[in-house]
């Protein structure tokens, strides 16, 4: 199915509507941060900031706020946004029932990002070179097989190696 950003398909919804019916399952009783038991870090970006918008508890809070327009998207919450490894530990953590859509609500907040198009310098570059030479690389696709040394390949075989979409 070819999802287009800018003409969303009716049959999934992108960024937060998709997951509007979860952002208020969150009591904020700061399980995901430490684990059980020697009270150390669970989260890997919280552990790095210190800031309670670094955890899961405070990214869903900030996924509630965009919901509701309480403030708009912008660079300092997107840094916040993709902070966030989605290694799931928070998940774990979590006694709620937001722990069943924590991963899917930050997903949503990514959506949400690339929706308003403020995305991280790295996505840029990938999206230009998506639609400038049909691959992340930043390299024309006829130069794909110039470091391939023929000698190595018979003009008939029985077998085709599908490389895969990006170095085709």
């Amino acid at each position: 199915m070819n999802f287009n950003l800018n003409n969303q398909n009716e049959e999934y919804k992108f960024g937060l509507e998709r997951v509007k019916d979860w952002l208020h399952y969150c009591s904020r009783c700061n399980s995901c941060k430490f684990l059980y038991r020697n009270y150390s870090s669970s989260c890997p970006a919280f552990e790095k900031y210190l800031f309670e918008s670094y955890t899961s508890s405070g990214k869903i809070w900030i996924a509630r706020d965009l919901y509701e327009n309480k403030y708009d998207l912008s660079e300092s919450i997107r840094n916040k946004i993709f902070s966030c490894t989605l290694c799931g530990n928070c998940t774990i953590q979590c006694q709620q029932k937001v722990s069943n859509y924590a991963i899917d609500i930050f997903e949503a907040l990514r959506e949400e990002c690339a929706l308003k198009n403020i995305m991280l310098p790295e996505h840029i570059r990938i999206k230009k070179s998506i639609q400038n030479y049909y691959n992340p690389y930043n390299e024309p696709t006829d130069k794909r097989f110039e470091k391939i040394n023929e000698k190595y390949f018979k003009s008939k075989a029985q077998v085709l190696l599908f490389v895969g979409c990006t170095t085709a």
